[in-house]
């Protein structure tokens, strides 16, 4: 064992001497080879990563087109969260935007894939070819659907639940992964003063007042959403209202008091 090269024995203490010999000017000494494999091998590595982002943006998209009621202000973030951690890939590597240029067909592929196995859709749900460029999708002012999405600002200065214009109900929605139970919440969007808009998707609506809950004493994990621009990143993840951090309202007793009554105060 001790007669392999310290590469196959110790790749850490390895790669410290191959180091330690560039910096000393010791070219010769350098494990030419190896050090070539493993920085071809690093570059490879980046451009899987970096594609991966794309894939998972691509993805995002997908699901945009798929659910009308996907396109709420709180789907935009994970979204922009997405481009933005693009963007900042690209910056250390940019010569890796060409390559994501040429890839897009390949990761249009996998992200319509990995969607329809989440999903549970129809193979003939998505385009089979990609419908954008890569510079599309990187486009903050670019969404996949003929109109634009409210912005939370928008949402926030809606006065309250009766004004809210859901998309409307449609008969051939795209079956739910888990068959679409009743009391799975469909939509969600912000409004002031701490409260939601809930539709569900038997067509269910009302407001969650949650202003009490999240200024007492006893809010616990919930005390965060005090803060309207965290409480504005409300989502529906699977039929359940969510924030990030792994927050979320149980949905049965949600729907539960806005069939009976319209609103469910958290107190």
């Amino acid at each position: 064992m001790s007669d392999l090269p310290i590469y196959n024995r110790d790749f850490y203490a390895w790669a410290l001497e191959q180091a330690q010999l560039i910096r000393a000017g010791r070219l010769t000494e350098i494990d030419l080879n190896n050090v070539a494999e493993e920085i071809e091998s690093y570059a490879k590595t980046e451009r899987r990563e970096l594609g991966k982002l794309v894939s998972d943006l691509l993805g995002l998209m997908l699901k945009w087109l798929a659910f009308p009621g996907f396109q709420c202000p709180h789907a935009q973030i994970p979204i922009e969260r997405q481009r933005h951690k693009v963007a900042c890939r690209l910056k250390d590597s940019p010569s890796l935007m060409t390559v994501l240029q040429n890839d897009m067909s390949l990761l249009y592929d996998s992200a319509q894939t990995t969607t329809l196995a989440e999903t549970g859709l129809p193979n003939a749900t998505f385009p089979t070819i990609c419908p954008w460029s890569f510079e599309q999708i990187m486009d903050e002012g670019f969404w996949p659907s003929p109109a634009q999405p409210r912005r939370i600002a928008d949402a926030l200065a809606t006065p309250g639940v009766e004004d809210i214009e859901f998309d409307p109900p449609c008969s051939s929605e795209p079956a739910r992964p888990n068959g679409g139970r009743l009391y799975e919440a469909r939509d969600v969007i912000p409004l002031p003063g701490h409260r939601l808009a809930v539709r569900f998707f038997d067509g269910t609506t009302g407001t969650v007042d949650m202003s009490a809950r999240v200024r007492s004493p006893d809010a616990g994990v919930f005390a965060v959403l005090a803060d309207p621009q965290r409480f504005a990143e409300v989502f529906v993840d699977y039929g359940v209202v969510t924030w990030p951090g792994e927050l979320d309202l149980a949905p049965d007793a949600m729907h539960t008091e806005l069939k009976n009554h319209g609103e469910w105060l958290l107190e």
